[in-house]
């Protein structure tokens, strides 16, 4: 009897042995979870990180884009493009524009500007006023020009570019546009200008008052047909013409080596260089 529980208690212990085995088999096969859910986070994106196409230049220059155009923030009003319009590099002068008009072109005369008209100097009907033949500019003109300068007296008392005659604004889209007196002005100002020579071409460096900086080529100006002034001066338009009587021009920034300031009338159909900014929020 005591010999036939000894088997029976054996063949009990075998049988739960053997169950404790194929258990802990199972165990060691089975993927752990906890394991493959670390490395599931780890391989994915932190979305808190936000990404923004930045991108350092030498010194603490720094310049971001917006529709694959770079500006600087310098601590201004505005942002400004890190090269003039028409231009592929910072120190390349870029395309001349006549004020008002959004096309470069090969002349650039008052018979040729956009907003320019006059008759034939002929005596026909129509054709005099008090013994003057009708010459003068269509548009931006103000009360004080329309006696001279307007096209049979017309005046519009216009001060600042349309968007539709930017050309800043219609050849980049967006924001971009001619920046106002008031914002060359600021260029002026609130920064520090240093005449260099970068890749053999004259330029100002213009460093903000956060020491981020711009660099505006000595683009000259076109009178005709011909450039002038190229690596001798710049001349940059901004959105606002000259009201005065004297005559119906536009106010640019102008440079040299030995100055840098704002002129108040400069003749509108000749071919200045321009510099686009942006209104873009700043980030904290």
């Amino acid at each position: 009897m005591i010999k036939a529980l000894k088997i029976i208690i054996i063949l009990l212990l075998a049988m739960c042995n053997n169950l404790m085995a194929q258990n802990n088999k199972a165990a060691m096969n089975k993927p752990v979870n906890k394991v493959a859910n670390v490395q599931n986070k780890a391989n994915k994106p932190v979305n808190k990180a936000k990404s923004i196409n930045k991108k350092s230049v030498k010194g603490k220059n720094k310049d971001k884009a917006t529709k694959g155009i770079t500006f600087v923030d310098l601590g201004l009003s505005v942002m400004w493009a890190t090269t003039n319009l028409g231009s592929n590099s910072p120190t390349d002068g870029g395309k001349y524009f006549a004020w008002a008009e959004i096309k470069s072109k090969n002349e650039y005369s008052i018979l040729n500007y956009k907003y320019f008209s006059k008759t034939e100097n002929e005596k026909i009907a129509g054709s005099y006023i008090d013994g003057k033949y009708k010459k003068g500019y269509t548009k931006y003109v103000s009360e004080l020009q329309a006696d001279k300068h307007g096209y049979d007296g017309f005046w519009d008392g216009k001060r600042i570019l349309d968007y539709t005659d930017d050309a800043a604004r219609e050849n980049w889209g967006g924001g971009w546009r001619i920046p106002t007196v008031g914002e060359m002005n600021e260029l002026c100002t609130k920064c520090t200008w240093q005449w260099k020579k970068i890749n053999g071409k004259n330029v100002y460096v213009v460093t903000g008052p956060n020491k981020n900086y711009i660099i505006l080529p000595a683009n000259g100006t076109r009178f005709g047909m011909k450039n002038c002034y190229v690596g001798e001066a710049g001349f940059y338009w901004t959105a606002n013409v000259y009201t005065g009587p004297k005559a119906n021009g536009a106010y640019i920034l102008r440079f040299t080596k030995d100055t840098h300031g704002m002129t108040e009338n400069e003749t509108r159909y000749d071919g200045r260089s321009i510099r686009p900014v942006i209104k873009f929020k700043k980030q904290n």
